[in-house]
């Protein structure tokens, strides 16, 4: 076998500071970007993934804190922009329910009795006897 190249990847080691000024980019880009804003767009943008970007806020409060911010300016955005049919409503949702915590619930509203007789349940088991082919049945009927 032949010999292996040199290392591929970034051996560069983020720093505390570093990280605190991606935290400010952040919040910049959150609070100024005219569309909606997204942890995918942004990072790329800045040279990682949005993946590592969530690594760094586990360690890093000020990181966390602006990703909870985007969090809410994007919540606050896609609700705004889809009730003006500026964006895709169902997008919007799919988004709001994937990212936000949003569920979707069906009331569904009864009126009236059954009619009939109800159902019946008949209920059989074994007898108590050695002769284990007798058994007893009973019929409830439920209203």
């Amino acid at each position: 076998m032949g010999k292996r190249g040199p290392k591929k990847g970034n051996p560069y080691k983020y720093t505390k500071e570093f990280i605190e000024k991606e935290a400010d980019a952040l919040l910049e880009y959150a609070r100024t970007h005219e569309g909606i804003p997204f942890l995918c767009e942004f990072a790329p943008k800045r040279g990682y993934s949005e993946y590592r970007l969530c690594e760094w806020a586990r360690e890093n409060n000020k990181l966390s804190q602006a990703i909870k911010e985007l969090k809410s300016i994007q919540k606050h955005k896609l609700m705004v922009l889809s009730l003006a049919n500026k964006v895709n409503p169902h997008i919007a949702a799919l988004i709001l329910k994937c990212n936000h915590g949003f569920v979707e619930k069906q009331a569904l509203e009864h009126s009236g009795q059954i009619k009939g007789e109800g159902t019946k349940i008949v209920i059989v088991r074994p007898n108590d006897s050695e002769d284990k082919t007798k058994t007893v049945s009973r019929q409830v009927s439920v209203q």
